[in-house]
């Protein structure tokens, strides 16, 4: 099921849930070409992954490390494996953009680093994100309260799911960025994680192992859907082992916002589902529009360089 757009080659957008989502398709002009996603299909199995144009965390920890922590609780052990260049009791609003760049080398302290090499990163955040996307599409998709090709995240929104009404969706789309801009709505919309399908850990698309955390060193508790979390530790082992010499010039790190962004689809059509088939036929009165739930990071992009 698609919007409407010319018969060209269409991207099947459907994900299995195992590795990683397909790429959102190029139209060589920053938009998204045309995607095709099948009848009655849930946004947890249509998704595809783009650029993030703007994301905010709240920083905690950084932290290098010469031996992966702990697998269940990698705050037991990181303190004697790791070296933390930024460790905060309190959050460090980052705001990162793909033009700008964020400063926070007067947060970082690289004399806890010594000699010797480094396999893991460890990475503590707030368990809130926010994200800001939008994207002229090929296709003509369904918003909170407008049809149209060019699809942006709304600020203020909050992320729901698993089966949010259409009432509840965190994106709008419309015929233009002219009536986004005229719209002025367009923003961060949230992401609180909370539960990781009944676990308060798992191994991401890319690797890395992410825990839901109480505070800086306890492991969150599930409580029925929800938790107590505050925070998201995440472990990724680096591509190749970086090495620290004598001879180490510049230690840089970051966030890549490429690729690092995704869009979720819905044509769910039960009567408890995002976008049913009652919501979308007062839109369009034919039922067949898909919507698009969320436009969202798909990951947080650390990188750590060392010359």
């Amino acid at each position: 099921m698609t919007g409407t757009a010319a018969v060209v080659a269409q991207t099947n957008v459907y994900y299995s849930g195992s590795g990683d989502p397909v790429d959102c398709p190029d139209d060589n002009s920053g938009g998204v070409s045309a995607i095709t996603v099948a009848d009655l299909t849930d946004s947890k199995f249509a998704r595809c992954v783009t650029d993030l144009d703007q994301f905010k965390i709240d920083l905690y920890k950084i932290g290098i490390c010469r031996a992966a922590p702990d697998s269940t609780n990698p705050a037991s052990d990181w303190s004697s494996k790791c070296a933390f260049i930024l460790d905060r009791t309190t959050a460090l609003e980052t705001e990162l953009t793909a033009t700008t760049s964020v400063d926070i080398a007067s947060y970082v302290d690289l004399s806890v680093l010594t000699e010797g090499t480094y396999t893991h990163a460890v990475l503590m955040i707030g368990n809130t994100m926010y994200s800001k996307m939008r994207k002229q599409f090929a296709d003509t998709f369904m918003g909170k309260t407008s049809v149209g090709s060019y699809c942006y995240s709304i600020d203020g929104a909050t992320y729901q799911g698993p089966h949010p009404t259409r009432a509840q969706l965190a994106t709008e789309c419309v015929a233009s960025e002219a009536v986004m801009n005229s719209n002025g709505n367009h923003g961060y919309m949230a992401r609180e994680q909370v539960n990781f399908g009944g676990s308060v850990s798992k191994t991401a698309g890319d690797g890395a192992n992410v825990y839901l955390m109480a505070d800086a060193s306890t492991l969150a508790t599930l409580s029925g859907s929800s938790s107590n979390a505050t925070r998201l530790a995440g472990v990724i082992a680096f591509d190749t082992s970086k090495v620290i010499t004598a001879n180490t010039t510049s230690v840089n790190l970051g966030f890549q916002l490429t690729g690092q962004g995704q869009v979720q689809f819905s044509t769910s059509s039960n009567s408890g589902g995002e976008c049913n088939a009652t919501d979308r036929a007062a839109a369009d009165s034919t039922s067949t529009t898909t919507c698009i739930k969320a436009m969202r990071n798909y990951g947080v992009g650390f990188r750590f360089t060392v010359q």
